[in-house]
């Protein structure tokens, strides 16, 4: 037979008998973020000489293979392959040897071909969605990031860069860095239209979730994701948002807290000093003040953990980060006098912020010739510390002998413990904020499905290892472009037509994660449906529902009294008592500025901002321009059947209409059909194999599913999977 099969550059010998069936898939229809990959039946090759030198690490037991330089074929690592037919390219993926067997002294290869697929997924197991590297939007919390973050830049590895377009207000987001919108999550404020900056919370870009996680997923592979075309460059993805879900007010976690940490360890060096007489001449005394940190002193550092927060060589602990701090001293000093008498000493240690004193403790006590020991141990909490306040501890030393004669004083710290640590990870002004931080608690797998199921996306086998991924509507070609196989049909061989062969219940239900906070437990109340959710009744013998559930929620966008605001509130009310409510990660559109009075203040009230424009979130995507009245796109399922916003115009367009009906049409209508039935493919066909174009059989156009056991050599039809395409 005129066919090669060559791996990893090596063509393998192939006997005549040997067949390769070969079947071709797409993705599963009904899920379409599950592939189907495309596979060789089992192969078998012969132990030919050239076959043996290729396959010898696999069968040569005493061979041993992490010693060998030489060797051609690993069998634990995955081989590239192609398969051509008649000069024609009919097969190209990956190589797998099953296993090797010897008989009589002959060996087989037993092997399968596979598709380049990639498992994705396999990577992300358990990873979660904050546990990505978003380490380069640290930045600090003030009013000018927050409102920068609106309609014109972020801080991006410390320095400020422009994420929008040339607009003012905001209307086009490159969908990468943050942006703080404004929800109300029941949190006391000073009235409906004032916000504190810590009342806010960033949110990430959903485009950028999606590039982060593939990056994470193909690290190391060789392949690499496009997402610069279709649904990806389109305002429906590049406005997406996705942030916190409500709930007590975010605090840095153990890392944060871990970095914000500032703790010494040491001694000091012995000191001998003279003591002076009095002016009655009646006894000696000594006396000194001094830093006890300054390594230029006699201060010896044994260990030091510091990041944010350092000390100099002064002694001088540098606050790098805002916040409450919980300060620890703890030390052991031990003092002498030498000669035979005694006398009284008196020690204290004193912490000050920028020269005030914030804590202190005094020990007085009988001291002799022999060393007496003095220990230390004070905690207090220091609260709003600021960036570059300085923190210093001093030693003051007093010593009266009893009588007056010439006695030295000597000491030494034999142990020095100053811990500074955030107090209560609480979140103020200045605080650096890490976006893992305030991400939701959502696993990168869950989010990715999540993400494909809401636009019925079809991730595609990579074509020089590039991957492209795009909404399965996109991936078909038009109707213009179909391929004719009437001629192809093998009218011999048995047809079976299925009518709504995958239809898997009564009812279709396609919805996101449902909330129980005050605004949507109303909307339920008022309209018996819940926010955002689409019922479809299918009439057929099967019972029970099919869902699309996505992991994501929708809040309910509310008029504000008395302003043009309409903003997100996501809270428990009872009886008028209004607190926080804890969801999950909501998902929105961020539509840019819009008219409307709100003042954005600083955490400690000590400043404020008045603005003529905030940041309008919603699940409707809006036109470009400061109003309301054009809403072009629904990320609901279908239209709200209530408002209490007081937007009365709504979009035509939904995520159902735009992505999903037509696929699920054709999976439920009372015309769908699934045809099986034989046709004589060619290797020519098999090689210009296009799933994405519509393939027409007398006159009706389908869509291509599967090709089932293709072997030119057999002189076979070939089984084909085939859906009714309906317009």
């Amino acid at each position: 037979m005129n066919a090669q099969l060559i791996v990893n550059d090596f063509e393998l010998d192939l006997s005549s008998a040997v067949a390769v069936p070969l079947n071709f898939a797409i993705a599963d229809i009904k899920e379409p973020q599950k592939r189907r990959r495309s596979f060789s039946k089992s192969i078998t090759l012969e132990g030919t000489q050239n076959n043996l030198n290729y396959f010898i690490s696999a069968y040569d037991l005493p061979m041993n293979l992490e010693e060998s330089t030489s060797i051609t074929f690993r069998p634990n690592e995955k081989q590239s392959c192609k398969y051509f037919k008649d000069g024609l390219l009919v097969f190209s993926g990956k190589f797998k040897l099953n296993e090797v067997k010897i008989l009589n002294g002959y060996y087989t290869f037993d092997c399968t071909l596979y598709s380049n697929t990639v498992d994705y997924f396999a990577k992300l197991k358990d990873k979660k969605l904050s546990e990505l590297d978003w380490s380069e939007y640290t930045h600090n919390l003030t009013k000018e990031n927050v409102i920068n973050s609106w309609a014109t830049s972020i801080v991006k590895n410390g320095i400020s860069e422009r994420n929008f377009g040339a607009d003012s207000l905001g209307f086009q987001p490159k969908g990468y860095g943050y942006i703080y919108p404004l929800v109300d999550y029941g949190y006391q404020r000073i009235n409906d239209i004032t916000f504190k900056v810590t009342d806010v919370a960033p949110f990430v870009y959903v485009k950028e979730c999606v590039t982060k996680i593939f990056d994470y997923a193909l690290e190391n592979t060789g392949y690499s994701i496009d997402l610069t075309s279709g649904v990806f460059a389109s305002d429906n993805f590049t406005k997406l948002i996705y942030g916190f879900g409500g709930g007590e007010k975010i605090k840095l976690n153990e890392t944060e807290i871990a970095k914000l940490r500032l703790h010494t360890i040491g001694t000091s060096d012995n000191v001998l000093k003279n003591m002076v007489t009095n002016n009655n001449r009646t006894r000696k005394e000594y006396s000194e003040t001094y830093n006890i940190l300054a390594s230029s002193g006699i201060y010896n550092q044994t260990s030091v953990v510091q990041d944010t927060n350092a000390i100099n060589s002064l002694g001088q602990i540098l606050m790098r980060a805002t916040g409450n701090y919980k300060v620890s001293f703890q030390g052991n000093i031990q003092i002498k006098l030498t000669g035979i008498v005694g006398g009284v000493a008196d020690i204290t240690i004193r912490g000050f912020k920028n020269g005030v004193f914030f804590m202190g403790q005094q020990i007085t006590r009988q001291i002799t010739n022999a060393y007496q020991i003095f220990s230390f141990d004070e905690v207090v909490d220091i609260s709003n510390v600021a960036i570059n306040d300085i923190i210093t501890f001093e030693c003051a030393i007093s010593a009266t002998s009893n009588v007056n004669y010439a006695n030295n004083i000597q000491w030494e710290w034999t142990s020095l413990n100053v811990d500074i640590t955030s107090a209560d990870g609480a979140i103020i002004d200045n605080t650096p904020i890490n976006l893992s931080s305030f991400i939701p608690d959502i696993k990168c797998s869950e989010f990715l499905t999540g993400i494909m199921n809401m636009f019925y996306l079809y991730v595609s086998d990579p074509i020089d290892n590039v991957i492209t991924i795009g909404t399965l509507k996109d991936f078909y070609q038009d109707e213009s472009q179909a391929e004719d196989w009437s001629d192809k049909v093998d009218v011999n061989k048995e047809m079976v037509i299925q009518s709504n062969a995958f239809v898997e219940g009564s009812n279709y239900i396609f919805r996101y994660n449902e909330e129980k906070d005050y605004f949507n437990t109303e909307y339920r109340n008022i309209t018996g449906a819940n926010y955002g959710r689409y019922d479809l009744h299918v009439d057929t013998w099967n019972v029970g529902d099919r869902e699309w559930v996505l992991p994501f929620s929708q809040y309910v966008p509310v008029q504000i009294p008395n302003s043009e605001l309409k903003i997100v509130k996501v809270i428990d009310q009872n009886a008028g008592v209004v607190k926080p409510y804890k969801g999950k990660g909501m998902i929105m559109y961020y539509n840019g500025l819009r008219s409307g009075n709100c003042v954005l203040m600083a955490d400690d009230t000590s400043s404020s901002v008045a603005l003529i424009g905030y940041p309008f979130i919603h699940h409707f995507r809006f036109r470009n321009e400061d109003s309301y009245n054009y809403p072009e796109f629904d990320l609901h399922f279908s239209s709200r059947a209530y408002t209490f916003d007081n937007i009365t115009a709504y979009p035509s367009i939904n995520l159902f209409n735009k992505y999903h009906e037509k696929f699920v049409n054709e999976l439920t209508s009372i015309d769908s059909k699934l045809l099986n039935l034989y046709m004589r493919l060619t290797n020519k066909d098999i090689h210009e194999l296009d799933f994405s174009k519509l393939k027409k059989i007398n006159g009706v156009l389908y869509r291509l599913n599967f090709v089932k056991d293709f072997d030119s050599d057999a002189f076979e039809s070939t089984e084909v999977e085939l859906l009714k395409y309906l317009r």
